[in-house]
């Protein structure tokens, strides 16, 4: 019993605590650098148009030939969802729809 209730502790210091979402936000934001990086993923820099706030190096999931697509001071509404893991805040911008309405033969192109 003792030795549960040692790695019930352990593990609760390595943060293993599920992520709570505690807010979502659909905003526009506005494309500011693409660096292309791997086959299978590239890095985005977005800065919501209302205001100053910059998200730095957002990971796009699409092949460096698709993200090349990907237009500079284009404009996009994005989801942002802040969680909270123990003390820890932090949040996700869905990017995903960035990469697939970019491309020439998308029937939706922004």
């Amino acid at each position: 019993m003792k030795r549960i209730l040692l790695l019930a502790g352990f593990l609760s210091l390595l943060g293993c605590e599920e992520p709570v979402l505690t807010n979502s936000m659909r905003v526009t934001v506005e494309v500011l650098d693409v660096t292309l990086r791997s086959k299978g993923y590239s890095l985005v820099k977005l800065k919501e148009t209302n205001n100053s706030i910059v998200y730095d190096w957002r990971v796009l999931r699409c092949s460096r030939y698709e993200a090349s697509h990907v237009k500079i001071g284009s404009r996009w509404k994005v989801t942002i969802d802040y969680y909270r893991r123990g003390d820890e805040y932090y949040n996700e911008i869905g990017t995903d729809g960035i990469c697939t309405l970019s491309q020439p033969n998308s029937p939706t192109r922004h």
